[in-house]
């Protein structure tokens, strides 16, 4: 059984690594206000979004806010510029989420027009909504 838990927290591990990577790699050129490799990804509040849950790296930018699952090659793009709110929320009573993490709500208008709610638990979840509402500014 203790072979089965260190393979598990192996390949996670493993995964988390090659993401931040990729992510590394991908925005070489692109300055990163801010950016963390063990953020959870709680859905887009639509039918189907099942599929998107899961753990990640999370990427600010000063034009985008961006995400990637670490065990699947699936990302998320917000730019900024199209974010209307940005709100830190804890547990169903009022306290901080799981494992001490908050969650970051981050409401947007996607390319349809349509108002979208991204949804992480993250660390630091009211830093990470100063440095969002301080880039959207900048884009205002």
């Amino acid at each position: 059984m203790a072979i089965a838990v260190v393979l598990a927290v192996g390949s996670r591990r493993s995964a988390r690594t090659a993401a931040m990577y990729q992510v590394q790699r991908q925005f070489r050129n692109v300055r990163i206000v801010a950016s963390s490799d063990r953020v959870e990804f709680r859905g887009l509040d639509r039918i189907w979004d099942g599929q998107w849950r899961g753990l990640g790296v999370l990427v600010l930018t000063d034009d985008f806010l961006y995400f990637r699952l670490s065990d699947r090659d699936m990302d998320l793009s917000v730019p900024l510029s199209r974010v209307e709110e940005v709100h830190v929320v804890g547990g169903g009573d009022g306290k901080r989420g799981s494992q001490g993490r908050c969650h970051i709500r981050v409401e947007y208008r996607a390319f349809d027009d349509q108002l979208r709610t991204a949804t992480w638990s993250i660390r630091d979840a009211d830093r990470w909504k100063e440095l969002i509402l301080d880039a959207v500014e900048g884009k205002g």
